[in-house]
């Protein structure tokens, strides 16, 4: 007797799947899963390019700058900030010391010494101060982080009066 055709619609018996190809169908379904991770994870990382990288800040510019006592009262760092800028300012070297003619000082100042003669009189006397273009001083010391209120070069000095005997110092500047 002459067996009936199975319908197209009808789904095949695994036991009736030569294992040969039960293997390769069970390879397929792998690799289709993997490629689907894969896609997926391309997806993840265009959409983190998409929100997230435009976000991050741009690489900051590192500068260096040299101050002395010949430029008093200040000198130009050849830094031009642009209003908004992230300003990092921090002095290098584990002996940022300098003399301001009352003795060596650190880039603080002379702790609670305010003269009246100086850049910047609420400043300690010897601090490092600065301003940018033609704005109002402020102060600095050894470290200090700021958003600049206006756009122009950037300038530094010691608070002291203009008989300073400041010795050259390495001054990071980050933006």
């Amino acid at each position: 007797m002459a067996r009936p055709k199975e319908s197209a619609d009808q789904q095949l018996n695994a036991a009736s799947i030569p294992p040969e190809l039960q293997r390769k169908l069970a390879m397929l379904t792998f690799l289709g899963v993997i490629v689907a991770a894969l896609v997926g994870a391309l997806g993840s990382i265009a959409a983190a390019y998409i929100t997230i990288i435009p976000r991050l800040p741009l690489q900051e510019n590192i500068y260096f700058a040299h101050l002395s006592a010949t430029a008093h009262p200040f000198a130009n760092t050849n830094v031009t900030l642009e209003k908004d800028d992230d300003v990092q300012i921090i002095v290098q070297g584990d002996d940022a010391y300098w003399n301001c003619g009352k003795g060596d000082t650190s880039p603080e100042g002379i702790l609670g010494d305010k003269t009246q003669n100086t850049v910047v009189p609420s400043a300690n006397h010897c601090e490092l101060v600065g301003y940018i273009g033609e704005g109002v001083p402020f102060r600095v010391g050894a470290y200090e982080e700021f958003k600049a209120t206006e756009s122009g070069s950037l300038y530094l000095g010691a608070n002291d009066e203009p008989t300073s005997s400041l010795s050259e110092r390495r001054i990071l500047i980050s933006v």
